[in-house]
């Protein structure tokens, strides 16, 4: 089976996902600023809160932005994941330079890559996102790498502060807070929550988390609106966020839920071209051409439940072009893939070593998945 693939540029945003960040003006503006700011060396700037609170959003919409674009001549965007090496960084980064398209990386040791970066990258003025990072000895090799750049910067977001030095001048710090009541209700706006009552239960038990915000609009948007308040509400305990993405999970339509699995093959964190999506779904038997369950729909109902994030839009028609699955949908995914035989996961170091087909796999896993014969399989 060949492995999915994706767009290798950095994420972009839209307008259809700015409602994922409201909240964040004087943090948005002040990161532009550390951007924009006149600095010799190589600038640091440590993106810090809780998961979910939307420190990626954020840093994404400033990355895409035209200006931001022209400031950097070279940029580069790399999400981190378990099983990342000082190498797998350092071929990420290589595989996003402008002008440098090279073969065999896999087989280059990392004083080969070294040079080739510093060859590269010396000339540009770059600026690299280290995304959802806890690795702090791969990114301190990375800055010790870059230590004589002219006016880069490099992004570091994470869910907590990482232990710079206190007297480094070249690290800014910028911590994302749980979001002000009015900000809450502006995430809420676009869910079908019609009752004052549910909708003050929900701010009061979110607290301002945008993730769980996030995940309570997504498990409202149907017609059974106040049954759906009222599971959300009387949710208890520290796994508050696994048990709502459950509930959601269990209210997906039968033949949308083996979409939603496949979509852990893809790396984490990255754009996903609908296009390419919609194939391997017909491919694998996920999806058909006519009926309920075709690829359009099961997209479309994963973006009105909050569980895809659309990113780009096509002007004809307004569909969506790319999206992309968020890191927690992504890690909960990831125990119905084990369970199913769709990837294995490494024992030792906890990382994918394999990935298969859904189908190929035995005719048991394709009844499971319900790529039988009646996609309306329950699972």
């Amino acid at each position: 089976m060949k492995l999915p693939t994706t767009t290798t540029t950095g994420p972009t945003v839209s307008n259809s996902e700015m409602p994922l960040i409201v909240g964040w003006d004087d943090e948005t503006k002040i990161l532009i600023d550390q951007l924009k700011k006149d600095f010799l060396g190589l600038r640091v700037i440590s993106v810090t809160g809780e998961e979910g609170i939307g420190k990626t959003a954020m840093v994404r919409s400033v990355y895409d932005r035209s200006e931001t674009e022209h400031s950097f001549s070279c940029r580069a965007w790399i999400s981190s994941s378990k099983s990342m090496t000082q190498q797998h960084m350092l071929m990420e980064l290589i595989k996003q330079s402008p002008e440098l398209v090279l073969k065999n990386l896999d087989h280059m040791g990392i004083e080969d890559l070294h040079s080739i970066l510093v060859g590269s990258l010396t000339e540009y003025k770059y600026l690299i996102v280290l995304d959802d990072w806890k690795e702090f000895e791969l990114v301190m090799k990375l800055l010790h790498l870059f230590r004589d750049s002219q006016g880069s910067r490099v992004i570091v977001t994470s869910q907590e502060d990482l232990p710079f030095p206190p007297v480094a001048t070249w690290v800014y710090h910028l911590s994302l807070k749980p979001l002000k009541n009015e900000d809450s209700k502006t995430f809420l706006r676009k869910s079908k929550i019609v009752d004052e009552n549910g909708a003050r239960e929900i701010l009061k038990k979110c607290a301002g988390s945008p993730l769980k915000l996030i995940l309570c609009r997504g498990l409202v948007m149907d017609t059974d609106a106040g049954s759906s308040i009222a599971k959300c509400v009387n949710v208890h305990g520290s796994d508050w966020n696994k048990a709502v993405m459950h509930l959601t999970y269990t209210k997906l339509s039968p033949w949308v839920k083996p979409c939603f699995r496949y979509l852990c093959l893809f790396p984490k964190g990255s754009e996903i071209r609908t296009r390419r999506a919609f194939q391997l779904w017909y491919a694998e038997g996920l999806a058909h051409r006519n009926g309920p369950d075709t690829a359009e729909a099961c997209l479309q109902e994963l973006v009105s439940r909050n569980i895809v994030q659309q990113v780009k839009q096509r002007k004809a028609d307004e569909s969506v072009k790319t999206f992309c699955l968020p890191g927690y949908w992504q890690d909960y995914s990831l125990k119905f893939a084990t369970k199913f035989g769709l990837l294995e996961l490494d024992v030792e170091d906890n990382s994918i070593s394999r990935r298969k087909s859904l189908i190929a796999a035995s005719p048991w896993f394709a009844q499971c998945l319900g790529t039988s014969k009646s996609p309306r399989h329950k699972i």
